[in-house]
């Protein structure tokens, strides 16, 4: 007579839903990979800005990124190769952009900041940007290209974030994830969109016209182009509003019918929140920054429809 051994535990076994996430990390573990998270998060926004300054950064930063994703080597000699991408991609970017003339040295943030200016020139004639510090142009061309770096990278940071809370999800709910990461990356470069086309000309309207011509502007290039920036990525981050509703209402704290009932409260809580978090005081831009938020606050009711009826954190 033969006796069956019980099979050893495979990592399926160990992890329910299959996708090797670690559901029973411990919380060490846990830390461990969110670091890792995090500096792919860092690394993937400082190439990013690298890429903004010269297409040759980008492309040596991104080849060598691709080389030790796929290299089969420790954590902490990729730590160092991370450095290592980063210094030869700014190395290529600062060798394009002086000594390599035409498409390689081509700066995405300079374009930018020209992109930026049109709509004040459409408001003022002979507009144009001053600086009256040494190091205020690179300080505005560095913000610039963090916004730059932020909307590229959005959907590297917005999969690490569900990634490292995937396994509070279910399987079925997981097949949503790349839907989530394109919805949230569409959605804030649509709010940057809609705070330069829609926003903004009426806010400078407003802000550098003055009754009866009694001042002209002069305005510095660090002022102008951290208005602009500050509105876009407010406005970016508000069209992440429907996202935040889905996710209060996946752990369980609200639902789509309190969410419903607090239809006033969120009206006022958006023009207060648009008060606090926009960069001017005038009310135009308030009111323009506080109009999707909370078109958007609706949205976000009918999404966390589809996933309250499972939430992370049962409902007592």
């Amino acid at each position: 007579m033969t006796v069956a051994t019980p099979n050893p535990p495979t990592k399926a076994d160990e992890d329910p839903e299959g996708d090797g996430q670690g559901a029973n990390l411990t919380i060490l573990g846990h830390l461990q990979e969110l670091r890792t998270r995090l500096m792919i998060c860092g690394a993937s926004l400082t190439v990013a800005m690298i890429a903004s300054f010269s297409v040759a950064g980008a492309v040596i930063g991104g080849f060598l990124l691709l080389l030790i994703g796929a290299s089969k080597v420790s954590h902490l000699a990729k730590r160092w190769a991370f450095i290592l991408v980063l210094l030869a991609a700014a190395a290529g970017a600062a060798y394009s952009y002086t000594l390599v003339p035409g498409f390689w040295n081509a700066a995405l943030t300079t374009e930018t900041i020209k992109l930026l200016k049109r709509p004040a020139e459409a408001k003022i004639e002979n507009f144009d940007l001053v600086f009256t510090d040494p190091l205020e142009f690179w300080s505005t061309f560095f913000q610039v290209s963090l916004l730059i770096g932020l909307t590229l990278t959005m959907p590297v940071i917005v999969y690490q974030i569900l990634g490292f809370v995937t396994p509070g999800l279910t399987r079925k709910e997981k097949k949503w994830t790349y839907f989530v990461v394109g919805f949230a990356s569409l959605a804030f470069v649509g709010g940057c969109a809609f705070a330069y086309y829609v926003e903004m000309p009426p806010a400078l309207n407003f802000l550098l016209k003055p009754p009866g011509d009694l001042a002209t502007p002069l305005i510095s290039v660090r002022k102008y182009i951290g208005f602009a920036t500050k509105l876009m990525l407010v406005t970016g981050l508000v069209f992440q509003t429907p996202l935040f509703v889905m996710a209060f209402a996946k752990v369980g704290i609200v639902n789509s019918r309190k969410l419903l009932s607090w239809w006033r409260f969120a009206i006022l809580g958006a023009f207060v929140i648009s008060a606090i978090v926009t960069p001017s005081i005038d009310p135009i831009t308030q009111t323009l920054v506080a109009l999707p938020m909370v078109v958007l606050y609706f949205v976000g009711i009918v999404m966390a429809k589809f996933v309250e009826n499972t939430p992370i954190i049962p409902r007592v």
